[in-house]
């Protein structure tokens, strides 16, 4: 009997949990469609999860999409978001005008009006995001849509880099009690 694509999707992500890799509960479905597609057609380059999607049509991967995005992701914790280097919480916030830096909030805060296809960040593992910003910084990783992330990263510090991955793997998320 052949699993179900999310059954396969979910052991083979499980299997590779040693190799940094990101929450995908509570991310928007188009969010999640989108990096599913990236990876099937080689615009994001991820061996194992290649491997997983290769098989996928359109509609396996919008429903391994609505699957994730569907389970609950929590609240953030109020007293977890303004923690943290006042430096970090002020690029997160606000931004860096002078460096052409605009905030992370803007687009993957709570709520926030960034692009629909934008995941959020908080409760994400912090050598993920790490590897991620430094990916798009080196042109590593180039599936963003015009080229958002790679024109920001390329402008950050190293240990920017690593604070940013710090705060928001920091940023705690709550289940609220029914």
């Amino acid at each position: 009997m052949r699993l179900p694509p999310i059954f396969v999707l979910r052991a083979t992500v499980k299997k590779a949990s040693r190799q940094p890799s990101k929450h995908m509960s509570g991310q928007s479905a188009f969010a999640i469609y989108k990096q599913l597609h990236d990876f099937k057609n080689g615009a994001r380059a991820n061996e194992i999860m290649a491997g997983v999607v290769h098989d996928l049509d359109d509609e396996q991967m919008a429903d391994v999409a609505a699957h994730f995005s569907a389970l609950t992701k929590g609240a953030l914790d109020p007293k977890t978001i303004s923690s943290g280097d006042p430096d970090v919480v002020r690029l997160v916030e606000y931004g860096n005008s002078a460096r052409g830096v605009p905030s992370c909030a803007s687009c993957h805060g709570a709520h926030a009006g960034g692009p629909i296809e934008t995941p959020t960040l908080a409760g994400q593992r912090q050598e993920y995001l790490q590897a991620q910003l430094e990916a798009f910084a080196n042109n590593g990783r180039c599936n963003d849509i015009f080229d958002r992330m790679r024109g920001i990263a390329a402008k950050l510090q190293p240990k920017e880099m690593e604070k940013l991955a710090e705060y928001y793997s920091a940023v705690r998320l709550f289940r609220p009690q029914d």
